[in-house]
């Protein structure tokens, strides 16, 4: 009898069907296609092992080299069996398993018709097979067609400010622009201190003669203390309105211990400065006396 477990030799689909029928045996909640996959398998080991009964009673008067060669044929035909295609058609429903090939030209027995998934029942749990090795990778596809346009995503987040970039060169001055709208007045501002007197001005053209006027002449008398100081100064000043235009002085008591150095009009008024000699011992007196006239 043959070993129902595949070998080496055998397709790599046919070691995943047996994989997934022992996983499907160890896991009784899987689909049944892995109860019914392992039954299958077991329904071909039984199959071969009858086969290979059946080749041996009929070849038993055969020489010891022509059962040699039987065997050998029942291998081969055992492997065949169990190649892809064949138990890939038969899982489908599609064609039976193949007979053993006869010995010495004869026919062998009749193959198994094609099996119905849904008409065999659930087979025993197996044991978990090892993990197959990963395929080799296939050929890339063809390039699809460009989707459609998504929707505009959402705004990202703000970045960081960059680091700031060299100052340009200074462009050309534009062309002025048209005068804004007068704007409202603005509140008054603080008064501000007092400036400085400026410089005086040039003097101004002399103004056209004014009508002729009525003359008023008043002497302006000023008086030195009545003392004896040996030097006295006094001056007489105008009032406002009118002009110096001449003067006097007077000494008192007239003597001539007692003279005047200084008489002359300064500013707008008349000065006189006198002086006793050391003669003179008693208290005097000098008077200034200043002429002055205004228009009425």
């Amino acid at each position: 009898m043959q070993d129902d477990q595949p070998t080496e030799e055998h397709d790599p689909e046919v070691q995943e069907l047996y994989d997934e029928g022992v996983h499907a045996i160890k896991h009784p909640s899987l689909d049944r296609r892995f109860y019914f996959t392992w039954l299958v398998i077991a329904v071909l080991a039984l199959m071969s092992s009858v086969a290979l009964i059946v080749s041996t009673r009929a070849q038993k008067d055969v020489a010891v080299s022509a059962q040699n060669a039987a065997e050998t044929a029942n291998v081969k035909a055992d492997e065949n069996a169990a190649s892809n295609e064949e138990i890939t058609k038969y899982l489908k429903g599609e064609q039976g398993i193949a007979g053993v090939p006869g010995a010495n030209g004869k026919d062998g027995s009749p193959g198994q018709p094609g099996s119905i998934p849904a008409d065999l029942p659930p087979g025993p749990t197996g044991p978990k097979g090892s993990t197959g090795s990963a395929g080799a990778a296939g050929a890339a596809g063809v390039m699809g067609e460009a989707g459609l346009e998504g929707a505009a995503g959402a705004p990202g987040p703000a970045g960081s400010v960059g680091t700031a970039g060299e100052v340009g060169a200074t462009g050309e001055i534009g062309p002025v622009g048209p005068q804004g709208p007068k704007g409202e007045p603005g509140v008054n501002g603080i008064a501000g201190n007092k400036g400085d007197p400026g410089p005086t001005g040039p003097q101004g053209p002399q103004g056209p003669a004014g009508p002729i006027g009525t003359l008023k002449a008043v002497a302006i008398v000023a008086a030195s203390p009545n003392d004896a100081t040996p030097q006295k100064n006094v001056q007489a000043v105008c009032p406002v309105g009118s002009t110096i235009t001449g003067g006097g002085y007077a000494l008192l008591p007239a003597t001539a211990e007692i003279v005047p150095t200084t008489t002359s009009s300064v500013g707008n008024g008349w000065q006189v400065t006198a002086n006793a000699s050391a003669a003179f011992t008693g208290p005097w007196q000098a008077l200034a006396i200043a002429m002055c006239t205004s228009v009425q």
